[in-house]
């Protein structure tokens, strides 16, 4: 199989849902990019596609061990290492404060 004709897969890590407490995932997905555009069934309404590899989602253990497969398969490798961004505090009782002073500006003009 050559390079050129050879599919690209995205491993990435999936983000934490907002609405639960739990830790995030440890697993890394491996999902194969689109080959093809989706289009819509005209009758039903319904979206199709002819690309059958959009439907495998692979999990493993660490990015390492899903790069090592890819390659193993001779598949093209994005890799999308997820940033820990760490976020300033929050003061709100200052923000409260200045929400209430802008209140009280626009009830006073």
């Amino acid at each position: 199989m050559s390079r050129a004709s050879a599919p690209t897969v995205r491993i990435w890590r999936p983000a934490r849902p907002v609405t639960r407490s739990a830790p995030r995932s440890r697993d890394w997905i491996l999902e194969f990019e689109p080959e093809s555009a989706p289009w819509i069934d005209p009758l039903t309404g319904w979206t199709g596609s002819a690309d059958t590899r959009a439907q495998i989602s692979l999990r493993f253990p660490n990015p390492a061990s899903a790069v090592e497969f890819a390659r193993r398969n001779g598949w093209n490798v994005e890799l999308i290492l997820d940033r820990d961004v760490a976020r300033e505090p929050v003061d709100t009782g200052a923000a409260w404060a200045a929400n209430i002073m802008k209140e009280e500006r626009r009830h006073a003009a």
